[in-house]
């Protein structure tokens, strides 16, 4: 079906790619951003969880490509065997995770370079070397010297 509408609609099918391509990178990054924003136990503000979202929906959306023709091409899973399956979607997922942690530290970093303040939640837990502020456990909670 591709290559018919390649042949007949030669104009029509860039823009049809330049549409599916902003589309996928929107939508994903959407999902980037819920993830940068509601996940962690951190105000953040929406500003520099937007601008994390786009940069690592691009570089997913890039490296995503990338891995396609690598799979495509190269064949990386012959070498494997019955495993071959098994290899290609632990890559996959390294692939992922990667772009997924940095993405986070980048949204962190910029947060952070631009003067937008984070903080740890109402509901965050306690770690090391905060001490939460209006809260009854605060005693409890306290670091001891």
């Amino acid at each position: 079906m591709s290559t018919y509408i390649q042949l007949f609609f030669k104009e029509m099918y860039i823009l049809i790619e330049a549409v599916h391509f902003t589309l996928s990178v929107g939508i994903v990054a959407l999902l980037f951003a819920m993830m940068f924003k509601f996940l962690p136990d951190v105000d953040i503000k929406w500003k520099s969880v937007w601008v994390g979202a786009i940069v690592t929906s691009l570089l997913f959306s890039i490296g995503k490509t990338l891995l396609g023709l690598y799979f495509g091409v190269a064949d990386p899973g012959s070498s494997f065997g019955a495993a071959s399956t098994i290899i290609l979607v632990m890559l996959w997922v390294n692939y992922t995770c990667l772009i997924l942690f940095f993405g986070a530290e980048f949204t962190k970093v910029f947060a952070q370079h631009y003067g937008h303040p984070f903080k740890p939640s109402k509901h965050a837990k306690w770690r090391a070397g905060y001490e939460p502020e209006n809260n009854d456990r605060a005693e409890s909670l306290k670091v001891k010297k």
